[in-house]
């Protein structure tokens, strides 16, 4: 928020590190969250005895292998998506300031 406000400002020479820090800060997030949803639904959950790991609606527990394994996966895409979308933006933004006039 700080460096958009600088960047806006024409503040430049301030705003472009914090840019740089926020996207560190973006990666370092989306990979500690693929991490830890690694250890949760893949270690984690696993490790309940075996007479837990069944679909028991009454009581919400779903934490069977297939279901653990959706889960990741669908939490993997997610992040991977999105990861994709900034990387994309952040990979054609140089392009865009080379044609800019001034």
């Amino acid at each position: 928020m700080v460096s958009r406000i600088l960047s806006y400002a024409d503040r430049a020479h301030l705003a472009r590190p914090l840019y740089r820090i926020h996207d560190l800060t973006f990666v370092l997030a989306r990979l500690g969250s693929i991490s830890l949803a690694v250890l949760v639904f893949w270690y984690g959950l696993a490790q309940a005895p075996k007479e837990h790991q069944v679909i028991d609606f009454q009581h919400g527990n779903f934490n069977t292998f297939i279901f653990r394994l959706n889960v990741l996966i669908a939490v993997g895409l997610l992040q991977v998506h999105d990861f994709y979308k900034v990387m994309s933006c952040l990979l054609l933004m140089p392009q865009l300031n080379f044609y800019r006039p001034g």
